[in-house]
């Protein structure tokens, strides 16, 4: 040992807390809080964005997206845009893929919370019959990001285009 004795957070060996010191731990502790809410909120809207999807209800899945939502897809398939703006237009790519589903399975679903409150990184494989009697089969990665209302405010998605079978 140094000598030195250990001094206690907060201020000098011996010394009290002051006021200012109490709120500035309350204040940290509120942000711990608050940003875990926020996450655990966020966690909970992604894990509602799949169940949508295997339920195949279109319009609630939508109300979970932005108005000024975006969406990137840096590895999409010919035919699929690799970047989408607005709900509108998000609504516009996935109406005709949500019908052509015969039905949507999300298997191994991995909802990992990230350090920043509103961005979740999601690993999952979809299983999907289609009407036309194919199958899609793909595992995908995905970054969800949310804005101060807990709506999804941008996704990155990542997946294999030479799996894509089914167009908007």
């Amino acid at each position: 040992m140094d000598g030195r004795a250990a001094r206690p957070a907060g201020g000098a060996s011996g010394s009290r807390v002051t006021q200012p010191d109490r709120e500035r731990e309350g204040k940290q502790t509120v942000t711990s809080t608050n940003q875990d809410d926020i996450r655990a909120r966020n966690v909970r809207t992604v894990r509602t964005f799949y169940r949508l999807q295997e339920a195949m209800d279109f319009e609630r899945w939508l109300e979970l997206w932005a108005e000024e939502a975006g969406q990137d897809i840096p590895y999409a398939p010919e035919g699929f845009p690799t970047t989408v703006r607005g709900k509108a237009n998000l609504e516009g790519l996935y109406r005709p893929l949500f019908e052509g589903f015969a039905e949507i399975h999300i298997q191994d679903l991995r909802v990992d919370p990230l350090n920043d409150p509103n961005r979740v990184l999601v690993r999952w494989h979809t299983h999907g019959p289609l009407k036309n009697g194919g199958l899609y089969e793909n595992d995908l990665v995905g970054v969800f990001e949310f804005g101060e209302d807990g709506r999804i405010t941008h996704l990155t998605e990542y997946l294999n285009p030479q799996k894509v079978n089914i167009h908007p």
